[in-house]
């Protein structure tokens, strides 16, 4: 939270604002140079959002806002979810493929993407599936397949 002053008495800090603000390039401002907001022939705006994958460049046309979810307040994060086209770049955007669904969202520098989590979970499954695939000699008679995997799964949360 910023402090309040009197610009009138202290124009030294009111410069310094006007300056910081003056010279910030626009990523710093806020602005995500990955999205640009562009107009159809009828006037409708819509954005292209530019998606770098493997060094490759993915173009989006949206269409429509699916879910929007805003943010309480200014640095809160919101999440929209839109119906896109693919185009060819931020200035051809005429649709070449089907419809798809696209998810713009705020993720936390240190945070994991949502891939990142679900590669993580599925990985972590197949490592529990070997360890399930016993012979049915090595688990005691009196305990089933199920109670067994069970409790790995209970060591497992334990672990992590």
């Amino acid at each position: 939270m910023s402090e309040p002053f009197n610009f009138v008495k202290n124009t030294k800090s009111f410069i310094c604002f006007v300056l910081a603000f003056a010279f910030a390039s626009l990523t710093t401002l806020g602005y995500n140079p990955t999205v640009k907001c562009r107009c159809d022939q009828s006037s409708k705006l819509f954005y292209v959002f530019e998606i770098i994958q493997d060094e490759a460049h993915h173009y989006f046309h949206t269409i429509h806002v699916l879910s929007e979810y805003c943010a309480a307040r200014i640095p809160g994060h919101g999440t929209h979810v839109f119906a896109v086209w693919w185009c060819s770049s931020f200035d051809d955007t005429e649709p070449f493929d089907d419809e798809a669904v696209l998810k713009d969202f705020w993720l936390e520098e240190q945070a994991s993407s949502e891939w990142t989590i679900q590669t993580h979970i599925f990985n972590r499954l197949e490592e529990l599936k070997k360890l399930t695939s016993y012979p049915e000699w090595l688990i005691p008679s009196r305990t089933t397949k199920s109670s067994c995997l069970s409790l790995l799964l209970a060591i497992t949360r334990n672990i992590s």
